[in-house]
């Protein structure tokens, strides 16, 4: 009695039957991305935070590990990953974590 076979296998099948051509991974967690012709998994991730960061432009680790339910040490890893594309700044102190700014995106409130 899982998930996977009474929601996302028969939706699967669903799709299949209207002519899409469905990639079916099983019940497992996927740990290939090439087999869903991905370069990896992360891409879904930093579209989820960019999209939370037009929001709340403002945003520390655990808010990002919070908002993608995954660990710490993968938020710090994607924060810094916005740092090195120019998008996420280092902002301020908040207790005992950094703030990270969008600021090209709060600076357009200022102006």
């Amino acid at each position: 009695m899982s998930e996977y076979s009474f929601v996302e296998k028969p939706f699967l099948d669903q799709l299949a039957a209207l002519g899409w051509t469905v990639i079916d991974q099983g019940p497992r967690i996927p740990t290939e991305p090439a087999k869903s012709l991905r370069t990896s998994f992360r891409e879904v991730s930093l579209r989820e935070v960019l999209n939370h960061l037009y929001t709340h432009p403002i945003v520390t680790p655990n808010e990002v590990a919070k908002l993608l339910q995954t660990t710490h040490q993968t938020a710090n890893t994607l924060i810094h990953d916005f740092e090195s594309l120019g998008i996420l700044e280092k902002s301020f102190k908040l207790e005992r974590s950094q703030a990270y700014i969008f600021r090209r995106y709060f600076d357009l409130f200022l102006s």
